[in-house]
């Protein structure tokens, strides 16, 4: 794969930021489609896409999902993201909502490459919009793959959280996480609200984005340690009266400097393709 083939020094990221249409799955796919189009193979080691990128994300109710529940190997999202996986030669993470073989559902991540699929990770802290259909996951995992992304932790959104918004600011739960697993790759994929819609005037949420880097701090808050690569995914646009902040944001942390090497504007559907130095 083109991981194997990627300069040494460098991470390829591809980090995709769009708008889907709840419930419209295949109109989601084609945009995902098009905006990827210009993506060449052997140019990108990572593609990442969305928390339930191509579902959408506000359903109320197990009825509401129950249509789009899957299992991992049966899903549309992981077809597409196999299909791209293969034209590219890459490694690509996407969100979507599974079916799990225990017959429960949950809110989860599918990381694929040419070959199928390499990782299915179910969230771990869940939102007031997952708890009205989703069962919690088992919690954080890493998984080795090969260079440059190495040994890689892929997170959902409110994983960054406290959890369940009442334990305490500094427990730091995936951050700590990631340094205690000696992870040089984070990928969080996200359906990050607004929290202040009204201030849309600005370019990309600069609030967001430091709040993002401070639930990080244990990985730039440190005497020691090689960089860890931070791949932050979110979605754009309002579903459900419900306003989604975009500013997707990739970021190099290492022992006391925070680099934020690119980032998207909060309404524009579009590929931030960058180098991460690693």
């Amino acid at each position: 794969m083109s991981s194997s083939t990627s300069p040494s020094t460098h991470l390829r990221v591809a980090c995709v930021q769009l708008n889907p249409v709840l419930g419209n799955v295949e109109a989601n796919i084609a945009k995902a489609r098009s905006l990827t189009a210009s993506l060449k193979p052997g140019q990108v080691d990572l593609v990442c896409f969305p928390e339930m990128t191509f579902t959408g994300y506000v359903f109320t109710s197990p009825s509401a999902i129950e249509p789009f529940l899957s299992p991992a190997s049966l899903s549309p999202t992981t077809a597409f993201c196999r299909s791209l996986a293969e034209r590219l030669d890459c490694f690509v993470a996407a969100g979507f909502p599974e079916k799990g073989d225990d017959g429960k559902a949950y809110n989860a991540a599918v990381l694929v490459d040419c070959n199928g699929i390499r990782h299915v990770y179910r969230k771990s802290f869940l939102y007031e919009t997952d708890e009205n259909w989703a069962e919690e996951g088992p919690g954080f995992q890493t998984i080795d793959l090969p260079a440059p992304l190495g040994s890689t932790t892929i997170g959902i959104c409110m994983d960054i959280n406290p959890k369940g918004f009442v334990a305490p600011f500094d427990a730091y739960e995936l951050a700590n996480y990631v340094l205690s697993s000696g992870a040089s790759t984070l990928i969080l994929l996200c359906a990050w609200l607004d929290s202040a819609p009204d201030d849309a005037h600005t370019s990309w949420s600069q609030d967001t984005v430091r709040y993002w880097a401070a639930r990080l701090r244990p990985l730039w808050d440190r005497e020691d340690g090689g960089p860890v690569n931070v791949v932050v995914c979110n979605r754009t646009g309002v579903e459900e009266g419900v306003t989604f902040v975009g500013s997707s944001t990739v970021m190099r942390l290492s022992p006391g400097e925070i680099d934020v090497v690119g980032l998207l504007k909060r309404t524009v559907e579009g590929v931030l393709a960058l180098d991460v130095p690693i």
